[in-house]
């Protein structure tokens, strides 16, 4: 993605592409248009066993990525936090708990930068 040989987000194909719900008060016609939507599907969780990558950033920081280049390295991955904390929410501290997704468990390492100025 940084050297622009992939893309940031994808777009979730729509199995109810092309149906209405006026087409689905012909029983016969509903019946068949439920197969296609079950092909539909089985075909998206083949292609995507793990889902697809949705996601969403500011245009800037997306722009700003290719500085990275060089940089990271695979299997190393880059996480920004956007958050206002009110004045209250400063009293704790922020815990960074590990994500896990079925039996894959994150076992990601975290430094803590804090916003700088440019130089």
């Amino acid at each position: 993605m940084l050297q622009g040989q992939g893309t940031y987000s994808e777009k979730v194909p729509d199995p109810d592409e092309g149906f209405t719900q006026a087409d689905l008060k012909d029983p016969q016609k509903a019946q068949a248009i439920f197969k296609v939507i079950r092909a539909r599907l089985d075909k998206a969780r083949q292609e995507r066993p793990f889902g697809y990558l949705v996601r969403e950033a500011p245009a800037e920081d997306l722009r700003g990525l290719q500085q990275l280049t060089g940089h990271l390295q695979a299997g190393l991955f880059i996480t920004k936090f956007r958050k206002i904390f009110a004045r209250d929410e400063m009293n704790d501290d922020l815990e960074l708990v590990a994500a896990t997704l079925g039996q894959n468990e994150d076992t990601s390492e975290y430094e803590e930068i804090l916003p700088v100025s440019p130089p």
